[in-house]
Parts: C-alpha cells; sequence; structure tokens
C-alpha cells in the first residue's frame, strides 16, 4: 500500500498552498455590469466595410426546418434590407435597419443589422455562393425577458447549397484576445457546448459553460454563437482560423441598469491547444 501511495502522490499532487477557488456565482448581482463589461470590446474590431453597398442579391430562405421560400437581400445607405416571408419571427416578411458590415475573407462578411431596440439580425453572408446563416436576436419574451431568444434563419440561391454545422472547432482552445485588458479562452467541448473563461479584464477570473452552435462557411472559417444562461447574452462570432480573427458582437441587457448592451467586437485568436479524440487518446485499463 505505500508504494502504491508514493506511485500515486507522484502522479497526482497534495493540495498547493494556494488559496481555494471562489465557488461559482449563480447570482447575476454578482457578476460584473454587462455596460462595464463592454467597455472597450471594439479595440480590435477590423474596419466596417463597403464592400456590400449597393448589393442585392435574390435568395431562398428557411427556419432550418427544410421549408424553404422565396426572399433577398439588398444593401444600401448603410442599411441592410431583408425579405424572407416565412422565415422571419411571428408574423413578419421584411426586416429593415442599420447595418455593420465586415470583410472577414474576400466576399464573405459578417453583418449586423438593429432592427429594433430589442431585436437584432446578425449574420454571416457569402457573397461568392450565396449562402447566409444567422439569427435574430430578440429580446423580452418570456419565460425569462432579459435573456435573448435566437430565431435561425437559413439563406442560399434557389436549389443551391446551404450552410452546414460543423464540429471542427471541438476539442480545441482558443485564446482570444478583444482589447488591451480583455482576453478569454474558449475550450470547445462538443459541437453545442463550450466552455469560456476570462483570463484577463474586468471579468478576469468568470467562466461559464454554455450553449452554441456551429457553423461552416469556408475553409477554415466559422460561424460561431452561444447565450448564456447566467446573464442572457447572445454572442455571435464569424472566426477566421486562417487569418487568426474574429469580428462580431453580444447582446444583452445590463443586470444593474435595464439598458440594452448591444456591442461590437473584435479579437486576435491564437489556437493554444487540442484535445485528441477518443480514438487517439483512451485511458482504459490494461487488458
Amino acid at each position: 500500500m505505500a508504494a502504491t501511495s508514493k506511485a500515486a502522490d507522484a502522479v497526482w499532487p497534495g493540495p498547493s498552498s494556494a488559496a481555494a477557488p471562489s465557488p461559482p456565482a449563480w447570482d447575476v448581482r454578482e457578476w460584473v455590469a454587462l455596460e462595464q463589461m463592454a467597455e472597450g470590446f471594439d479595440e480590435f474590431c477590423p474596419p466596417v466595410s463597403a464592400g456590400l453597398e449597393g448589393h442585392s442579391q435574390e435568395l431562398e430562405f428557411s427556419r432550418g426546418d427544410g421549408d424553404w421560400a422565396p426572399g433577398g437581400v439588398e444593401f444600401g445607405g448603410g442599411e441592410l434590407r431583408l425579405s424572407a416571408p416565412g422565415a422571419l419571427p411571428g408574423a413578419g416578411r421584411q426586416a429593415a435597419g442599420p447595418a455593420r458590415v465586415y470583410e472577414m475573407a474576400p466576399d464573405l462578411f459578417f453583418v449586423h443589422a438593429t432592427i429594433a431596440e430589442r431585436e437584432i439580425l446578425s449574420f454571416a453572408y457569402d457573397a461568392a455562393s450565396g449562402v447566409l446563416v444567422g439569427a435574430f436576436g430578440v429580446l423580452g419574451i418570456e419565460p425569462n425577458p432579459t435573456h435573448v431568444k435566437q430565431f435561425w434563419l437559413h439563406g442560399r440561391r434557389p436549389g443551391g447549397p446551404a450552410a452546414a454545422r460543423t464540429d471542427e472547432m471541438v476539442g480545441r482552445r482558443i485564446r482570444y484576445r478583444y482589447s488591451s485588458d480583455d482576453v478569454y479562452d474558449h475550450i470547445y467541448l462538443s459541437a453545442d457546448r463550450y466552455t469560456w473563461f476570462c483570463v484577463s479584464g474586468a471579468e478576469a477570473g468568470e467562466g461559464d459553460t454554455d450553449k452554441c452552435q456551429m457553423w461552416r462557411l469556408r475553409d477554415g472559417i466559422v460561424l460561431f454563437s452561444w447565450l448564456e444562461k447566467i446573464l442572457g447574452v447572445e454572442g455571435m462570432v464569424l472566426v477566421n482560423f486562417n487569418t487568426l480573427r474574429s469580428v462580431g458582437l453580444q447582446f444583452a441587457v445590463d443586470q444593474f441598469s435595464g439598458a440594452v448592451v448591444n456591442l461590437a467586437m473584435g479579437a486576435h485568436a491564437l489556437p493554444v491547444s487540442t484535445t485528441p479524440p477518443l480514438a487517439r487518446a483512451d485511458p482504459r485499463p490494461p487488458a
């Protein structure tokens, strides 16, 4: 038994003298105010692009249920106009509003449009292929009126390909620097779960595991979106792993002031590690 204990000690050292970590905070009042957290997150945003100014395209749209209906997108005067009968929240047939457009690869854009104070439309759009995928984020819907509810939207050229879900990020740990102060790690656990942890910045030491979605646009370019279960934040970013840059948004209600937080954010990315799949790393007992 003594030999076994020494071997175990060699692999698993005893407790350190460092202070024990704080228990997770489930009360929203224990978290940093979202308005404070949002300050400076646009420091590393890429420049807004005029690449879609004057662009229009006939597309067909779906909510992801397999039913497609004709519609289209049009950009002009700094605004987006989207017609998608049957694919918008409620009974809406059109959505329009001021839009910020970022070109993350030739003819591949991230679009963030404010439809109303408590409604946004954000999506990735490949103007070369006609593929579009994103979501309406809407505040004020019961049973959690302070949490964002997403309504996913898919577009394609008539009869053409649509964006597909992907698991290519699973197992990767990526570090994102959003500003001179704010650094976060993302660990992609599965195709619909990830863990985030604030390494530096206003939320330093905070973290959680939340639901997410991943959509492939091109080789090495993924639209990634998440919903935070505690503060109700919607996040969406288009990540280009070829250039190690991302751009996106966070949309939420500040838990103290009640103000709507609708921020753009960009980041420089750094791959930190990759967890091997079970087939290559399986701690099975000896045969």
